[in-house]
C-alpha cells in the first residue's frame, strides 16, 4: 500500500509507502516518525477522531495528538476492519483452520472486547 491519507490533527498527514506509515507535521515534514509498519488498509473511525493503520495482526490509531494506542496482537494473518465507529471496531481475522473469526476492538483502548 502506498498513498497519503488526512490524520484527525489538521497540520498531520499519515504518508504510506510500501506498507510503512509515517505521521509527518506538515510544518515539520522532516521529523517524521514511523506510525506502523506492514500496513495493509487505512480506516478512519465514525464518530471519533481517529484514524486506523491496520497491518495484517494489529492495529495502531492515530489521533491529533499522535498515536493514541497499539492494539495487542489480534490475530495471526488476515486482519481487516469492517466497521469503524465510536461503540466498537469490528475486525474479521483468519484462522489457522482457513475459518473466520469476528473481534470487536474498544476505540479507547486499543484491547479487544
Amino acid at each position: 500500500m502506498t498513498d497519503v491519507f488526512a490524520c484527525p490533527a489538521p497540520a498531520q498527514l499519515c504518508v504510506v509507502v510500501d506498507g510503512l506509515a509515517f505521521l509527518l507535521d506538515v510544518d515539520a515534514p522532516a521529523a517524521a516518525v514511523v506510525a506502523q509498519d506492514q500496513v495493509c488498509q487505512v480506516v478512519p473511525v465514525i464518530g471519533v477522531p481517529l484514524l486506523l493503520l491496520v497491518s495484517y495482526f494489529d492495529i495502531v490509531a492515530i489521533a491529533p495528538e499522535g498515536i493514541a494506542w497499539r492494539s495487542p496482537r489480534l490475530a495471526l494473518d488476515g486482519l481487516r476492519v469492517s466497521l469503524a465507529q465510536a461503540d466498537g471496531i469490528r475486525c474479521v481475522a483468519e484462522t489457522l483452520e482457513d475459518e473466520s473469526v469476528d473481534i470487536v476492538v474498544d476505540p479507547v483502548t486499543g484491547e479487544p472486547l
